[in-house]
C-alpha cells in the first residue's frame, strides 16, 4: 500500500514537471517569434558573427601555442602546407599557412557542430 501511493505521487509529479517545462518552451518560442523579425535576423547574424570572432581568435591563439611547441625547422616540400608553385617557401610562409590550416580545421568542425543540421530550428511546421 504505501508503495503504491508512493507510486501515484511519483506520476503526479513527473505530469506536473512535464507540464512546467512545455509551459517555459512555449513561453521560450513565442517570446522569440514575437516583435520585428528583420531585428530578430539582425541579432541572429550579430551572434553568429561574434561567434566566429571568437573561434578565430581561440583558435589562432592554440595555433600560435602549438607552433611556439613545435616549431618548423625544416620544411616537408610535400606538405599540404607548402603551397609554393616551385615547392620551396620561407618558414615563415609554412607557418602561417600551418596556423590557418589549424584554425580552418576547428572552425569547420565549430560550425558543423553548432550551425548545420538546423539545430536551432524552434519553429517546425
Amino acid at each position: 500500500m504505501p508503495l503504491t501511493i508512493l507510486g501515484i505521487l511519483m506520476v503526479i509529479m513527473t505530469i506536473a514537471f512535464t507540464t512546467h517545462i512545455d509551459k517555459m518552451d512555449r513561453e521560450m518560442a513565442e517570446s522569440l517569434s514575437e516583435g520585428n523579425t528583420i531585428n530578430n535576423i539582425d541579432n541572429a547574424y550579430m551572434y553568429a558573427c561574434a561567434d566566429l570572432a571568437r573561434i578565430i581568435n581561440y583558435t589562432g591563439m592554440d595555433a600560435m601555442k602549438q607552433m611556439g611547441e613545435t616549431p618548423v625547422i625544416v620544411i616537408e616540400p610535400m606538405s599540404q602546407y607548402n603551397l609554393s608553385i616551385g615547392g620551396e617557401c620561407s618558414v615563415a610562409e609554412f607557418n602561417y599557412n600551418w596556423a590557418r590550416g589549424m584554425i580552418m580545421y576547428v572552425m569547420n568542425q565549430f560550425i558543423q557542430t553548432n550551425y548545420m543540421y538546423n539545430s536551432f530550428d524552434y519553429w517546425k511546421n
